[in-house]
Order: structure tokens, then sequence, then C-alpha cells
């Protein structure tokens, strides 16, 4: 029989799934960048499209985080205690998410 995990070892758990989802993100990120330079070259051009998608790019890394670090935590509150209630407070704030972005 399997032990139950406590709240904080779910939340170190999904933690560590964000962590290694992040991670393999940057890795294929990495990919893509060397695809990019490999096919457009280095040029001035270039250098303009990365300083357009800086800001934009780190806002949205910003928010996500920011956005995983509150919700995680107060999903697995709600999961512990109702499966239901956490499925809709998913529910809700996917559809806030879609309509934002």
């Amino acid at each position: 029989m399997k032990a139950e995990l406590t709240t904080n070892q779910k939340i170190a758990k999904a933690s560590a799934i964000l962590i290694i989802a992040s991670v393999l993100g940057h890795v294929l990120s990495l990919g893509k960048e060397i695809l990019v330079a490999n096919y457009f070259g280095i040029t001035k051009v270039m250098d303009a499209f990365y300083a357009a998608v800086t800001i934009p790019n780190m806002i949205n890394s910003m928010l996500i985080t920011v956005f995983a670090a509150v919700f995680i935590p107060v999903f697995i509150e709600h999961k512990g205690k109702n499966m239901d209630d956490a499925n809709e407070l998913a529910s809700i704030t996917g559809s806030y998410l879609m309509l934002i972005f």
C-alpha cells in the first residue's frame, strides 16, 4: 500500500515537474536559436528582432512564474479537500487565462 503524500510533498512534486518542464523548454529554445542562427545568420535584422521580443518574453516569464507560485499551492490545497472544487478552480483559472492571453 502506497503512503499518502503530505501537502508539502505534493507541492514539491508539482514544483519539480515544473522545473523539469522549464529546463526542457530552455533546451528546446536553445535548439531553436541554433536553427534560426544557421538559417538566417547573425545579422542586424535578427538583433532588432531579439531586441523587440525581449521585453514581452520577460513579462511573459515573470507572469507564468508568479502564476505557478500562487496557483499550484492553492490548487493542491483544494484538491486535498474536494476534487470537484479543485477541478472547478482549474477550469475557471484556465478560462480567465485564455481570455487574457
